[in-house]
């Protein structure tokens, strides 16, 4: 089946599309002209980070076709969809299935349930909620080991999140909200205060409950203090952004939109969620 929504063709539409935005606005004086033309290069330049994310799986491909032991190969199908999955989820969805195939060779319970975890996390990216659920609820968070819990919960609560968001009846809306908070809740206990995934859930769980300007602080505060990779730029400016929105702070809203793009473009991630949402904003300032 195919779950990779972005084909070449309307990748290609988009980024034309918004280059046309990006032109227009270019014409304008603005104090965040420099973010602009740093995307537009960027973008110009997508292919080279296209390129560095394809030869790193031709590496892991390498290593996976190398490996001596079913443990290595678990470990490396692991690495492999870990760099599939932002790129390419087809690919990502068949390691998950080749990672369990392996962790039931090798008969380890919680490299199986990691594995299944693995192909929720993809069903839930694609939208296929019932899918998803089917695999998580199957799995009991006392079978597993502390160091799985954070990403255990991590899916919780984005399908939980996911579910409340598409619902269409209040009843079922509420419901879901109160088990996306709870499973936020959970998520936060089981991470480090000091880590990305908790300063993130925080920043969360101020904006689901209107505190916008304490996620502002949380956030801007931990990005100010931390060196971060160009992934964890992208998700630390959407959830500003996410915040900015709400507080109708829309030079600011433009100001994350575009550093996410940036950091997506940089890491190679194909869902663009900033870069559309801020190519409908441009589009609609004319």
């Amino acid at each position: 089946m195919k779950f990779f929504s972005f084909g070449i063709n309307y990748i290609c539409f988009f980024i034309c599309f918004f280059a046309l935005c990006l032109q227009a606005f270019a014409q304008r004086s603005n104090p965040i002209d420099s973010l602009m033309n740093q995307l537009d290069s960027v973008i110009a330049n997508r292919e080279i980070y296209i390129q560095e994310r394809e030869a790193k799986i031709r590496n892991l491909k390498s290593e996976l076709a190398a490996a001596a032991s079913d443990s290595l190969r678990y470990e490396i199908l692991g690495n492999l969809l870990d760099t599939y999955k932002p790129f390419n989820t087809d690919s990502a969805f068949y390691y998950s299935l080749q990672r369990e195939r392996i962790a039931k060779k090798i008969g380890n319970p919680v490299y199986i349930a990691n594995a299944r975890m693995n192909q929720a996390n993809v069903l839930n990216a694609v939208g296929m909620y019932q899918e998803a659920s089917s695999l998580i609820n199957a799995i009991s968070s006392k079978e597993l080991p502390d160091y799985l819990l954070p990403y255990y919960f991590y899916i919780k609560r984005t399908l939980a999140g996911n579910l409340a968001e598409f619902s269409a009846f209040s009843p079922l809306r509420a419901q879901y909200n109160a088990l996306t908070n709870s499973y936020r809740d959970s998520l936060m206990k089981v991470n480090d205060p000091e880590s990305l995934a908790f300063v993130i859930s925080k920043a969360d769980q101020y904006n689901a409950f209107a505190q916008y300007d304490k996620a502002v602080e949380t956030m801007t505060e931990y990005v100010n203090t931390h060196e971060l990779s160009e992934h964890e730029k992208a998700i630390c400016a959407w959830t500003l952004a996410q915040s900015y929105e709400h507080l109708n702070d829309l030079p600011k809203l433009k100001e994350q939109l575009i550093i996410s793009s940036i950091g997506d473009m940089k890491a190679a991630v194909r869902e663009y969620v900033s870069l559309r949402q801020l190519a409908l904003l441009l589009y609609k300032e004319g």
